[in-house]
């Protein structure tokens, strides 16, 4: 993929955390096991895993009330989270 932005978009087919994995090693155009130290920060020095699942998760209280949205940054890019299962990735350089 490379710098700008990218958008994937469809219902989470695996936990939140994990397709945020993914989609940024997609666009690294790495495997997902190469996302990881030393090269790579963790996913959990951007943001809590396990939070982001439990409000992303469909049976959430939150979710079920409203369209959820998560930002944060991570490796070098702002990285977009709604609860319809849309990913995007913009890179924070250019």
């Amino acid at each position: 993929m490379g710098s700008g932005e990218d958008t994937m978009a469809s219902p989470f087919q695996t936990a939140p955390s994990l397709a945020v994995v993914e989609a940024v090693a997609h666009a690294e155009n790495v495997p997902v096991e190469e996302l990881a130290p030393p090269t790579y920060p963790p996913l959990q020095e951007a943001i809590d895993p396990q939070a982001l699942d439990q409000l992303l998760e469909p049976t959430s209280p939150t979710r079920q009330q409203n369209e959820v949205t998560v930002q944060f940054q991570y490796c070098g890019r702002q990285v977009t989270v709604d609860s319809t299962g849309q990913i995007s990735l913009e890179s924070l350089t250019d």
